[in-house]
């Protein structure tokens, strides 16, 4: 079984490669409750899941910064989007989830190791 690299990334986080402070990407989108696990695969290929557990409040203001991270993620597109078993280049998969007054959401970015740091160091300024 090969090993698998991994880092956590979080703007304002105490561990991991910090993010320095909020990011505004090309758009004005900062991004401010996003949190970054990242995991790469040992062949070039890496997975980004972020999630954000908020308030109803602030739903919106998260559901904006993926907005962002997708619109990005589309734009810069390393090729077709789709299961990379089907033959896609990168994917994505969305969910959120309410409990109660919080709500968790969660992003899932499958793609090329090196179009993904791209992604996180354009949208969230990580080193």
């Amino acid at each position: 079984m090969r090993a698998i690299a991994h880092q956590t990334l979080q703007w304002n986080g105490a561990f991991g490669r910090r993010f320095h402070g909020p990011h505004t990407d090309n758009a004005g989108m900062t991004l401010r409750y996003l949190i970054f696990d990242a995991s790469d695969d040992g062949e070039g290929t890496g997975t980004w899941d972020a999630m954000a557990s908020v308030q109803a409040t602030q739903l919106p203001e998260v559901m904006a910064e993926v907005k962002a991270v997708l619109a990005w993620a589309e734009v810069h597109s390393p090729g077709p989007r789709g299961p990379l078993d089907d033959g896609g280049v990168w994917d994505a998969d969305q969910q959120a989830h309410a409990d109660d007054q919080w709500t968790t959401v969660t992003l899932t970015i499958t793609g090329p190791w090196a179009w993904g740091e791209r992604l996180v160091q354009s949208l969230c300024g990580a080193d």
